[in-house]
């Protein structure tokens, strides 16, 4: 059979189907990103070959080669987080090296803008903070140190100081994120339960017109209480209406009456 060409399966990989929720989230959250990085590192690339910068026009066009290709190897493997690492590595290192020799004019400390929410999102608070902290500590010895491109020292603490502060709002709000959707996941389930608690009768149910007995599914007459008791949760107390009390025991409370033989008792009469 021929296979059709579909530009979602590659780039948009959220309909796998044994991915959690939370997964397929980020694995779309992933496609967009590389929706919109790609051209970008495209549009950089070839503007730093136009203008014979040869190494670093190479970098910026291995920066969107390689988001592309994590979009389309995540929609073909399970091993989701260790292909996120290697590629969180792989640009990390990338950056450094346009960190060092100055790229951008000097700007390109700006792409590491992206790492502090994009890595906790994908990888979680608990290891994000660590993949952070060690970008902090590399970056800041790429730009205070003796060797490389020379950045202001205005411009270095101004940077590392951003950086920092969008770090912790952006663990911040992954954190709050993480609790937000757990509740919800908890609250699906309690609500699920719930629901495989209750039994509740549905359809069209064949009842005699006479005695009031229902038929069930295996063709068995019964009593109407034997049939709701068996298909639900109700428990029935019997009692009498006051229809039927009077129509069974029309004496009861009315007092004695008089019969047929009883002779009618007069009061004596003066003569």
């Amino acid at each position: 059979m021929k296979r059709v060409f579909s530009f979602k399966k590659i780039f948009f990989p959220v309909s796998l189907g044994e991915n959690t929720n939370d997964e397929r989230l980020k694995r779309f959250f992933i496609s967009i990103c590389t929706a919109m990085l790609v051209p970008v590192a495209l549009f950089f690339g070839i503007q730093d070959l136009i203008m014979h910068r040869f190494s670093e026009g190479c970098v910026v066009l291995s920066i969107g080669i390689i988001l592309a290709a994590l979009t389309i190897s995540l929609n073909r493997t399970r091993a989701y987080r260790y292909t996120i690492r290697f590629f969180v590595i792989t640009l990390s290192l990338l950056l450094f090296y346009e960190l060092y020799i100055g790229g951008g004019n000097g700007a390109a400390f700006l792409w590491f803008y992206i790492f502090p929410s994009s890595i906790t999102f994908l990888l979680g608070f608990r290891e994000g903070k660590y993949w952070i902290i060690a970008q902090v500590i590399v970056i800041s010895i790429v730009i205070f140190g003796k060797f490389g491109h020379k950045y202001p020292a205005d411009t270095s603490i101004r940077f590392i100081s951003v950086y920092c502060v969008v770090s912790v709002l952006s663990s911040t709000l992954e954190v709050l994120r993480k609790r937000y959707f757990d509740q919800l996941v908890f609250e699906k389930k309690e609500l699920e339960k719930a629901f495989d608690e209750i039994r509740v009768l549905k359809g069209m149910v064949p009842i005699c017109s006479s005695c009031k007995k229902i038929r069930d599914d295996k063709g068995f007459w019964t009593q109407i209480e034997s049939y709701i008791k068996t298909n639900s949760d109700v428990e029935f107390s019997h009692g009498i209406c006051p229809e039927c009390a009077a129509r069974l025991f029309p004496t009861v409370g009315k007092g004695k009456t008089r019969t047929a033989k009883q002779p009618v008792e007069t009061a004596p009469q003066d003569d």
